[in-house]
């Protein structure tokens, strides 16, 4: 017997196919032949929407990686800024360790820093017991920002952050410091204490206190801050300088993917987790 002899799977189902439609009455081979456009169509816009779905997946990661490459380059430029100051603070602190440096010079060399460097609002010297021996204020510092020769800094943050310089005898960034402006307003700063070590003894620190507004304004690239919404940030996500997140449209109720943001953040070293740089 040969295998022709055999009818084929699909001639089979055929058959079948045909012996099942005859059963059926008029009426009811009427309403299935209704429904195969029925369910092209439905076929037809489930392949629309999956095409959909995956150019909008697609666009939004480009947007993604698009956000991120500009926030990682934003932070670089940060991260250079401070590293340069943190350098300059570091040779005055050597020139007051040597001597080059006296107490009545110290604000003028202060001065010329602040003036090349807009977003400090304060550098003082202090000694071992936390007093001030010398200061410049910038202009712009609010009255709360302004510390006085002679004067004994009390604000916890900078007593623990002493303290911490002094035991380690390196550069140390205080966690973000707010001061209260005025009723409504809030300043907040961050300070950079340096060790004064002279033959491994510690003799005080150069503090340099910085406005994380002008910080923002001045280390954060402009090509990046026209685009995204920038803001620095706390620990806990609290918007301490620039711009929140802007409210989302009524219509991402109805269209989720619309909520999806394209937002990115990173740890601005060599601060670390305290404070990150945002962008929306």
């Amino acid at each position: 017997m040969t295998s022709s002899s055999f009818p084929s799977p699909i001639s089979a189902m055929a058959q079948v196919w045909r012996q099942w439609w005859r059963k059926q009455s008029p009426s009811h081979q009427d309403r299935y032949a209704l429904m195969g456009p029925l369910i092209a169509v439905v076929l037809f816009l489930t392949a629309i929407t999956t095409a959909f779905w995956y150019l909008k997946s697609e666009e939004l990661e480009r947007e993604q990686e698009l956000v991120r490459r500009d926030v990682e380059y934003a932070q670089q430029r940060l991260r250079l800024r401070l590293i340069e100051r943190q350098e300059q603070l570091l040779r005055m602190a050597r020139d007051i360790a040597t001597g080059d440096t006296t107490v009545g010079e110290f604000p003028a060399e202060a001065a010329s820093l602040l003036n090349q460097t807009p977003e400090i609002t304060n550098i003082s010297w202090l000694d071992t017991q936390q007093r001030v021996r010398a200061t410049y204020n910038s202009g712009s510092a609010a009255p709360a920002e302004i510390h006085l020769k002679n004067e004994w800094l009390t604000h916890p943050e900078t007593k623990s952050t002493f303290t911490l310089t002094r035991d380690l005898k390196q550069p140390v960034y205080s966690q973000p410091l707010s001061y209260q402006t005025n009723k409504n307003n809030t300043h907040t700063l961050l300070q950079l204490q340096v060790p004064i070590v002279n033959h491994s003894k510690f003799e005080g620190v150069v503090m340099a206190e910085m406005s994380l507004e002008g910080i923002l304004r001045y280390a954060v690239p402009d090509e990046v801050s026209r685009k995204y919404a920038v803001s620095l940030r706390d620990s806990g996500n609290n918007v301490l300088a620039g711009q929140a997140n802007k409210s989302r449209p009524k219509v991402s109720e109805v269209l989720p993917w619309l909520s999806q943001r394209n937002d990115y953040e990173v740890p601005i070293t060599p601060i670390g987790y305290a404070l990150t740089l945002h962008a929306q």
